[in-house]
């Protein structure tokens, strides 16, 4: 599961460098001097100097370093000036404001960091994340934000089944319901993903705005791991670590973890296509994040199995289950610092 320290006391969103050497990507720098909190909750900034921008879904917001939502940074903040940055009726984020890439990034930089991103967030409330973004960060936005880095995840939560289920409903359903695993759910079409082509749409939307609004950034769309990886013997697929899931259904949540980075992956394409000078990017992160649930035995994972709350509810998990791990948010960390 997670191993953790004890939880840090809250402080704003001040990022301090760190070194880079501990990414193995380089010397140590300075100390930044402290600086105006740039979150969804700081001041707006009027300078111009370069930043780290961080929007997106759970895979930017740092869920699954904890299993409770009391231990996050930011717990709440998906509704803010109106506009709803998360799908959540209950506005949960679980933000990380730390201990993930993009204000890793920042540290190392020397700059600051603006962190929006929130669980549940489909493409619309990345969009929206943005637009606070680009509102309270004028002299930024005046820039086209220039020498900025922008970093996000986004399309998982966009996905739907033939019945109209989402990502994080289907794997319960799958892998948390018995009836499944006497059935096979990679077999049931109901549990087929019917719309690919809307999730693509709905990305080129959101790279849109961002081309329009920061033409003179650094653009890094990271991609989503593979959440199982089970390995093959003579016997067949199996994935030992996860309880309810055959290797079979492994096999198949990997391969819509795949098709999903496919259409992710060409949606960056298109932006690119429509902006040449545009500096964007889609980020691979499959090689940074090898291991699955299915192996995760000893910490052995880059993505955490089923996680239980401190009610230690079986039937109702944390929303860290199937995120990356601390482990596996040093991968990401590792895939954006070689891209970037």
């Amino acid at each position: 599961m997670i191993n953790r320290a004890p939880l840090r006391q809250r402080a704003p969103l001040v990022v301090a460098a760190t070194a880079a050497l501990a990414l193995g990507i380089g010397a140590p720098l300075a100390t930044a001097a402290p600086r105006t909190p740039m979150g969804p909750v700081g001041a707006m900034a009027s300078s111009a100097s370069p930043v780290v921008v961080t929007i997106g879904d759970s895979y930017s917001s740092g869920t699954g370093l904890h299993k409770d939502d009391w231990q996050y940074d930011e717990q709440y903040g998906g509704l803010d000036a109106g506009l709803k940055l998360t799908s959540r009726s209950d506005n949960e984020c679980w933000r990380e404001t730390n201990d993930t890439p993009g204000p890793r990034l920042a540290a190392a930089k020397g700059v600051a960091s603006i962190f929006y991103a929130c669980k549940g967030a489909e493409a619309q409330h990345v969009r929206n994340q943005w637009a606070l973004v680009q509102a309270r960060n004028p002299g930024q936005a005046a820039s086209g934000w220039a020498g900025s880095v922008i970093t996000l995840t986004a399309g998982g939560n966009d996905v739907r089944t033939a019945d109209g289920r989402d990502w994080p409903t289907l794997l319960t359903n799958c892998i948390m319901k018995a009836v499944n695993m006497l059935e096979g759910c990679h077999k049931k079409s109901s549990s087929q993903i019917t719309n690919w082509w809307t999730v693509r749409n709905n990305l080129v939307e959101l790279y849109a705005d961002l081309a329009r609004d920061a033409p003179n950034a650094k653009i890094r769309v990271l991609g989503y791991p593979r959440l199982m990886t089970p390995r093959k013997n003579w016997l067949g697929w199996h994935c030992p670590d996860v309880t309810g899931i055959t290797g079979n259904e492994a096999v198949w949540f990997d391969a819509q973890s795949d098709m999903l980075n496919g259409h992710v992956a060409n949606a960056v394409d298109a932006a690119k296509a429509a902006n040449p000078a545009l500096d964007i990017k889609y980020v691979s992160v499959t090689s940074y994040l090898p291991v699955g649930a299915c192996y995760g035995e000893n910490g052995a994972s880059w993505v955490n199995d089923k996680v239980l709350q401190s009610n230690l509810d079986p039937l109702n998990p944390s929303d860290s289950s199937f995120h990356p791990s601390a482990r596996g948010y040093e991968g990401y960390t590792q895939a954006l610092f070689a891209n970037q």
